[in-house]
């Protein structure tokens, strides 16, 4: 299982983990899965709701900036968010509770120290919630997404 992907996301954990801000350390591990979950778009009915707003705004007398603006905001709505995106990839790879707490409220807890950190909030007194157990979730995803990714590799050959 240890090939440059293994090694690189491996080195991102060393990188989150040697990080005393812990949000930057959210972010780092956020981004982390975020990159290793598919992205999904949403339902059929939402999809085809989004593209009738953007046909609606088109047809507005707004500025073409405007319309522009609008449009690519709403476009941004036919995918799923990178928490929910994450969220998915937990539930194939993670453990459903970590300590006290079950994989999904860590995963929140994360993402909210994230958001905070990237508005410009203190994070430091964010230490005694959920999200200090990140990094197992973390490490449970890599090990199963390659595993999956091996057992997929090994099939075709």
């Amino acid at each position: 299982m240890y090939d440059s992907e293994s090694q690189r996301l491996l080195k991102t954990v060393l990188q989150a983990d040697s990080v005393y801000d812990i949000g930057l350390q959210m972010t780092l591990y956020c981004g982390l899965l975020e990159n290793l979950a598919p992205e999904n778009g949403k339902e059929i009915e939402v999809i085809s709701v989004i593209d009738q707003l953007v046909e609606y705004i088109k047809n507005t007398k707004l500025s073409e900036s405007q319309k522009n603006s609008l449009e690519n905001y709403l476009c941004i709505g036919k995918k799923e968010s990178s928490r929910k995106r994450c969220l998915m990839l937990s539930e194939l790879y993670a453990k459903p509770k970590y300590g006290q707490y079950n994989t999904k409220d860590i995963l929140n807890d994360a993402y909210g120290i994230r958001s905070a950190y990237s508005h410009g909030a203190d994070c430091s007194n964010k230490y005694s919630g959920p999200a200090p157990y990140m990094k197992l979730v973390v490490l449970d995803i890599i090990s199963g997404y390659m595993k999956a990714k091996q057992a997929i590799v090994a099939n075709l050959q």
